[in-house]
């Protein structure tokens, strides 16, 4: 497929209005998610380190190595960036691409003295099961950084995990419009979209995309 797609208008995203009892239940589930790597001692989301590899890194899918692909299917579109930890390269990648719109949401690193001046640049401290909720239909591409291997995983209720992670699927799969993306590096949600409309993207001309470290890129196809 590898489509171009294009999606035109400003550069604000009108957000819905989530149905009371959906709403009630997201309310519940806000806080399911975890930081593990600080009882480890990591400095920074270990997603951060990830998002880092995947735009530049050598042996994970960079934009280099597929010139073209993603700039014709992300120009002018939302990027969507769910558990965004430091969001710098991502931002290097979605300028690169030409988006209209990147949406960085974290809800455990704060952006509160972090800014760039460029307005299509998105920040907010959310958690990201809230802000998928009120995203429009068809609105957005989305990255995923290892959320729910590090963000999800480590919950003391592994039900409120399950019932998060399932609305979080249905949530995104609603979000993004047809022949959009969702990709990214080490979620074990890629092969749950898969069963739900999206196609994984194994080769692009020549070229074959690698799945080390769980790298994926998928596009919804229904």
């Amino acid at each position: 497929m590898h489509k171009q797609k294009r999606v035109n208008g400003s550069s604000k995203v009108r957000f819905r209005k989530v149905p009371e009892l959906e709403k009630v239940q997201i309310d519940r589930l806000t806080g399911c998610t975890s930081e593990p790597w600080k009882r480890i001692g990591f400095p920074f989301p270990p997603c951060s380190a990830l998002a880092h590899m995947f735009v530049y890194g050598n042996t994970f899918l960079g934009i280099k190595k597929l010139p073209g692909f993603f700039q014709n299917l992300l120009e002018n579109a939302v990027l969507l960036d769910l558990g965004a930890g430091d969001p710098r390269p991502m931002v290097d990648f979605a300028l690169a691409c030409g988006v209209r719109l990147y949406l960085g949401v974290d809800l455990y690193l704060s952006y509160k003295n972090m800014s760039f001046e460029d307005p299509r640049i998105v920040l907010e401290n959310n958690d990201m099961l809230q802000y998928v909720a009120k995203m429009p239909d068809n609105s957005a591409s989305v990255f995923l950084g290892a959320i729910d291997e590090i963000v999800l995983a480590h919950n003391k209720s592994k039900q409120m995990e399950i019932e998060y992670e399932s609305l979080l699927l249905s949530h995104i799969h609603r979000v993004v419009p047809p022949d959009g993306l969702v990709f990214g590096v080490n979620s074990h949600l890629f092969p749950k979209l898969e069963k739900m409309g999206f196609e994984r993207i194994d080769r692009v001309g020549k070229f074959k995309i690698s799945h080390d470290a769980g790298t994926a890129v998928l596009q919804k196809i229904e």
